[in-house]
């Protein structure tokens, strides 16, 4: 039986286990305190998709983010990492395709990012999408590991919020982030 009472969770499928081990981890930077303020701290003013997931102590914070995803590691026991993992899809948000991006038919192709960000974006409100997705309530456990991820960021920095100072921080992050790193072939399967 279904209830409303959230958040939700569910495991990883096979797809989003080898994004995150193969190439999201492999290649997380560090965030300095500096780039957390001047850029990385617009993510929890903004309205992205988001989602998390559970590491032992660590958690990862997806992003919805130019260019596809921004992936953030936080946790009291780890420093504050992330990476930029570029869509599939030359004309996400409406970019100018890179000469060298590949074609991407999305009625052929599954897109990873698609699922790691949206399918549990949408079980936390959607009794269907939870029972599709197999979500149930998270655990007591799990919740204080987020709790005490999101409180490890207390102690940093936290910039004025205006129009002036978001922009400047999104524009840190499209620096920071480049083109992002492709998601190579093998992790896009045919539908």
């Amino acid at each position: 039986m279904d209830t409303d009472e959230g958040p939700f969770t569910a495991p990883l499928e096979t797809l989003q286990q080898q994004l995150l081990s193969e190439l999201a981890l492999p290649n997380l930077r560090t965030v300095s305190v500096e780039d957390y303020r001047d850029g990385f701290s617009v993510l929890w003013n903004s309205a992205a998709p988001s989602s998390v997931v559970i590491d032992d102590e660590t958690v990862f914070v997806c992003f919805e983010w130019d260019p596809g995803c921004i992936l953030l590691q936080i946790g009291p026991t780890s420093p504050i990492a992330a990476v930029a993992l570029r869509d599939p899809r030359p004309t996400f948000g409406r970019r100018e395709p890179l000469a060298d991006d590949p074609p991407f038919d999305e009625e052929e192709l599954t897109n990873p990012l698609y699922d790691l960000i949206f399918t549990p974006w949408d079980a936390q409100f959607d009794p269907r999408d939870r029972q599709w997705g197999g979500f149930t309530a998270a655990s007591a456990t799990d919740t204080e590991v987020v709790r005490r991820a999101f409180e490890s960021l207390a102690s940093l920095p936290a910039p004025e919020v205006t129009d002036e100072s978001l922009s400047a921080r999104v524009q840190h992050i499209a620096g920071w982030a480049g083109v992002g790193i492709r998601i190579p072939p093998l992790l896009l399967p045919p539908q």
